[in-house]
């Protein structure tokens, strides 16, 4: 590094401005004292600069690295270069510059001189480097010691320090007359001490400390030549008088390195001038309503009033003025007292706090203050995403201090809560964050970011502030408000357009899917979380997939049956989900199917019957739905009179075309309560043989309504294919409960515009049967099958109440219960019944046998009720008299029917018959059918039949009870029972009441169903019609003393004939 290059060094260092000025202070002349010296490789300029008016003078030294050509410093002594040296690490003010333009001129112009004196004509542009190279042979000389020995002396009249000197190499001399030292160092004369040792200033050098130590004595010595007539001597031969408050100055000239001696009350202590802080420590307690602040260690010893040098634990420092200025009062009181109280407050607290941290790094807080602290402790989490990882950086603001946690050992600073930063530790960490390059670095799953964004950095709050990057921003939690959804009426149906962040129709299948498995979330590609925690998304998103029928999404709008108004309504309100738009649409459907106001209500006028306020509601209800073009369920309990309900609405629906379908065993009975209730209207009966059947067929337009059976409607199906009804109607329609029978598919392939479903037990086993029944009356209503077990079966009941809100505005289910003050204790009902094909041939031939008979001879009445017996026998079962027979019996079948029916509405029923031959019949098929029963006879002895009584009465599972009307028709009590069956019809009306009275009596609670199976066409219809003719006569001889073949001596015999005929 040659001249130029040094020089230049610094003044390019300098600013613009202050090299100027440094320029124009070399100019007047106003630098001098000029010196360079290099220890190693470190290259030393020294000046004086005076001011204009030369009353003042600042010192400045340059400090230059040669070897890897960096300036290492400059200093001065004026304000600004003290001032600036606070903001910048190099500040070169214009008297460091004045000094360099100062040294280059000199370095120049002895260059130019030995350019004179040389004879060899040395090129003068290696000059700058010679002399660089004659300034480090000289200061190849190691320097001198310069050892130190400072003496408290503290006497009535005077405070001061003692201060003497020693220089040499291997041992030191003591400088006798510090007077005399400077003034032969001045005048760069040598000075012997002894024979081993003579100083000689113009060879022996200092270091830079010790000259600096060597300048202060030199102004002291000046400033003494000042004094002299004075009676305080500054310097006096060996010793350095330094007042009180300049030994910290003199001080800081001392090699950091070097040790000096310092005698105080009589103590020495050799120790290194250490310039930094003491290592002070402080306990902080909260005791009551004060914080008590005590000392941890030693009180130093202050060595000054400044409190700016101290000694502690036997070496001596020199504290920042800092530390001096906020350590001195509180010094000065803990001395005195040993501690300082402070009231409790965060105000003072965070005032204490931030003057201990400028005082000291060692300060103790007692749980309490630490818990008075954790309100001003402030975590801050920093999460960003950067190169697709997600980071989180923790900062803690401890009363206005940040630490960045990385939870290392080092950098605890006094305030820090450690279990506070191990537990945020735990808590990142189980979010599966790792300490990482100084960083917390996530190391998760999918499921681990979206608990993140769903709910765990809503959990860190509590513990601090949460910041995030914009890039990690990206990463979209899609919420409930992120959704769109809108309904819109045309064409008389709805249409629902949504929109789901913006997934496409692809991701929001693959959505579905996660909704079914219970996913928490659902991944999009681009790397957002749709929340399926969110209720009201999981909620949006089951509507979206109702609505759809389960059936892949095609377009982001659906089409919808108007019979969806009040669920999608009900489950808009009760899902919360509000943010749908156009909900005003459904508002008329919903009126109608929920406001409903029954009031002056009135039945078709051509109806020959009242009904009761109840039916009436029925009649209208189906008249409500079948306006609005909805199906429906009457579920009414047995015995309620849902077929009167029906006939009152197809009554006024007069001129419409309805198919009604029943089973068999009741065809007849519909047909004799249309003609009794509503004889204005056509039926036509499709039943009998295939010619019958065909005869109506052709005429079907001919009648209001066509009456068939489920089994014949399976023979004539293909008659079916293009008809239209407006009304198709099942009666028993758990004959339709299993999906996949023929029965069922071929009910639901009647092309109808309003359906219809009547029946006591729309479930008898599972919900797969009432999805079937809704199937009927509006196809897809409930879903397909497949769909709809998953959404109701399969999930345990857990979407129960849901479906209660689909079905509830097409279910009308009335038990007697509800409309009990409306019925009468007693609902007397007769059922005509079919026979079997084979049953009704031989009866016709038995028929036509006894009308045979009796034309050829005119028959005594004791043969004629003979005939009759049998005729009625074989009305109940050809089997009693005709063992080959197997060709069945309908009022068999039907009774069974009846039962299973009553059974699923938890009824206990009496079975009634004069033939104890037809009860054991029966018994046989109550058996197959694993139904609990009872059995009465003649052949029961009375103590049995009590227990038999009991036993039925008592028994929750014994449901039926088969009793011989003889036997059983008087003096039982048998009011758990609420159906009666007579099973065949008995010449005395009084005995069959009677034994209705076994239920029907004092104790009886519940309304008594009381059934009468009559044989259709047959002489059970012509007995009943006679009773009802001749119920007077009946009444007036059944006094308990006629007997019952005595009766038909009252009958003339035109009345007998008929019964023939």
């Amino acid at each position: 590094m040659n001249l130029k290059e040094l020089v230049d060094k610094v003044l390019d260092s300098g600013s613009n401005f202050n090299r100027k000025e440094g320029e124009l202070i070399f100019n007047k002349g106003l630098a001098s004292n000029i010196k360079s010296k290099k220890i190693d490789f470190i290259y030393n300029i020294y000046g004086k600069v005076k001011n204009e008016n030369s009353t003042s003078e600042f010192n400045s030294h340059i400090k230059i690295n040669i070897k890897n050509e960096t300036l290492l410093s400059c200093k001065c002594t004026c304000n600004e270069s003290e001032d600036n040296s606070k903001l910048t690490n190099i500040y070169v003010c214009k008297h460091n510059l004045a000094i360099m333009y100062m040294f280059y001129d000199l370095a120049k112009k002895k260059i130019i001189s030995d350019k004179e004196k040389s004879a060899e004509g040395e090129k003068s542009e290696n000059k700058g480097n010679s002399i660089l190279k004659s300034v480090k042979s000289n200061d190849e000389v190691s320097p001198l010691n310069l050892d130190i020995k400072l003496k408290h002396v503290n006497e009535k009249y005077a405070n001061y320090y003692e201060a003497e000197f020693r220089i040499g190499r291997k041992s030191t001399n003591l400088i006798n007359s510090l007077e005399e030292f400077i003034n032969t160092r001045n005048l760069n004369r040598p000075n012997t001490f002894n024979k081993e040792f003579t100083y000689k200033p113009y060879e022996d050098i200092f270091c830079a400390e010790d000259e600096s130590v060597l300048n202060f004595i030199k102004e002291y010595i000046e400033l003494n030549k000042d004094l002299k007539n004075g009676s305080y001597q500054m310097a006096k031969g060996k010793l350095l008088r330094i007042a009180p408050n300049t030994l910290r100055e003199f001080l800081n000239l001392v090699n950091s390195k070097k040790k000096i001696v310092l005698n105080y009350d009589y103590l020495d202590y050799a120790s290194e001038v250490l310039r930094k802080d003491l290592p002070i420590g402080f306990n902080l307690k909260l005791e009551g309503d004060f914080f008590i602040l005590r000392t941890k260690k030693k009180f130093p010893i202050p060595l000054n009033e400044n409190n700016d040098v101290y000694i502690y634990y036997r070496k001596l420092y020199l504290p920042s003025m800092e530390q001096i200025k906020y350590y001195k009062p509180l010094y000065n009181e803990l001395k005195s007292k040993g501690q300082i109280k402070f009231n409790k407050s965060i105000e003072v607290l965070e005032k204490l706090i931030n003057i201990l941290k400028k005082i000291s790094n060692e300060i103790t807080l007692d749980e309490r203050v630490k818990e008075f602290t954790e309100k001003l402790t402030f975590p801050q989490f920093h999460f960003e995403k950067y190169d697709n990882k997600v980071y989180c950086r923790v900062k803690i603001n401890y009363l206005g201090e940040k630490i960045e946690l990385i939870n290392e050992s080092n950098n605890k600073g006094f305030l820090r809560d450690l279990k506070k930063e191990d537990k945020i530790c735990m808590e990142l960490e189980r979010l599966r964050f790792i300490k990482k390059e100084g960083s917390f670095v996530f190391i998760g799953e999918d499921e681990d970011i979206f608990n993140l964004l769903s709910f765990e950095l809503e959990n860190l709050r509590k513990l601090g502030e949460i910041h995030l990057s914009n890039e990690f921003k990206k990463m979209r939690l899609i919420n409930s408000t992120f959704i769109d959804g809108e309904i819109e009426e045309e064409d008389g149906y709805f249409f629902f357009k949504y929109n789901v962040g913006d997934l496409s129709l692809r991701e929001l299948q693959s959505s579905l899917n996660s909704v079914k498995e219970n996913r928490s979330f659902f991944k999009t590609e681009k790397n957002d979380f749709l929340d399926l925690t969110d209720k009201r998304v999981v909620g949006f998103l089951n509507l979206i997939e109702d609505l759809s029928n389960g059936e892949k999404l095609k377009e982001d709008i659906i089409k919808i049956d108007r019979n969806k108004a009040l669920y999608l309504d009900n489950i808009i309100k009760n899902k919360g989900l509000d943010f749908i738009k156009g909900e005003e649409a459904l508002k008329s459907i919903r009126e109608s199917l929920t406001n409903r106001e029954y009031k002056n209500l009135k039945a078709p006028k051509d109806l020959n019957a009242t009904l009761r306020f109840y039916q009436l509601v029925g009649y209208n209800w189906l008249a409500e739905l079948s306006n609005m073009g909805f199906g429906g369920i009457l579920a009414d309990e047995m015995g309620l009179g849902k077929t009167i309900q029906t006939i009152a609405f197809l009554l006024s629906k007069k001129g419409s075309k309805t198919l009604v379908i029943t089973p068999t065993s009741l065809i007849y009975n519909w047909k004799d309560e249309f003609s009794n209730f509503a004889p204005t209207l056509k039926i036509g009966i499709i039943h009998g043989s295939l010619d019958e059947r065909a005869k109506v067929l052709e005429k079907q337009q001919e009648y209001d309504v066509l009456l068939t059976t489920y089994g014949t409607l399976r023979n004539d199906f293909e008659n079916y294919k293009n008809n239209i009804f407006d009304y198709c109607i099942i009666d028993e329609a758990q004959n339709i409960k299993n999906p996949t029978s023929q029965n069922t598919n071929i009910v639901k392939s009647i092309n109808a515009k309003c359906r219809i479903a009547l029946t006591g037990t729309p479930i008898e086993n599972n919900l797969t049967e009432l999805w079937s029944i809704f199937d009927f009356i509006m196809p897809r209503f409930l879903y397909t099958q497949q769909k709809f077990k998953e959404k109701f079966i399969n999930t345990g009941g857990k979407n129960i109440e849901e479906l209660k809100t689909l079905i509830k505005p097409f279910i009308l289910r009335r038990l007697k219960k509800d409309v009990a003050e409306e019925l009468p204790d007693k609902i007397e009902k007769k059922y005509l019944v079919e026979m079997t094909v084979a049953q009704k041939q031989i009866y016709k031939s038995y028929m036509k046998d006894v009308k045979s008979k009796m034309k050829l001879n005119k028959e005594d009445k004791i043969t004629i009720f003979s005939y009759l017996t049998k005729l009625r026998q074989l009305c109940l079962d050809p089997s009693i008299l005709i063992k080959e027979y197997s060709g069945g019996s309908g009022k068999i079948k039907a009774t069974i029917d009846i039962v299973s029916n009553a059974i699923d509405c938890n009824k206990k029923i009496l079975i009634f018959s004069q033939f104890t031959s037809v009860l054991k019949k029966i018994e046989e098929e109550i058996a197959k059918e694993d139904i609990e029963y009872l059995y009465l006879d003649g052949s029961v002895k009375a103590k049995e039949r009590i227990n038999l009584v009991n036993k039925f009465n008592e028994s929750p599972h014994i449901k039926v009870f088969l009793i011989s009307l003889k036997a059983g028709g008087t003096g039982l009590n048998l009011t758990s029972a609420n159906l009666v069956i007579h099973f065949d019809p008995w010449w005395n009306p009084a005995i069959e009441e009677q034994a209705t009275d076994r239920a029907h009596r004092i104790g009886q609670k519940k309304v008594v169903e009381v059934i009468k199976l009559i044989s259709q066409g047959t002489i059970e219809e012509k007995i009943v019609k006679l009773q009802e003719s001749k119920k007077e006569l009946i009444n007036n001889v059944m006094n308990g003393e006629v007997m019952d073949g005595k009766i038909l001596s009252k009958l003339t015999d035109e009345e007998i004939l008929s019964l023939f005929n």
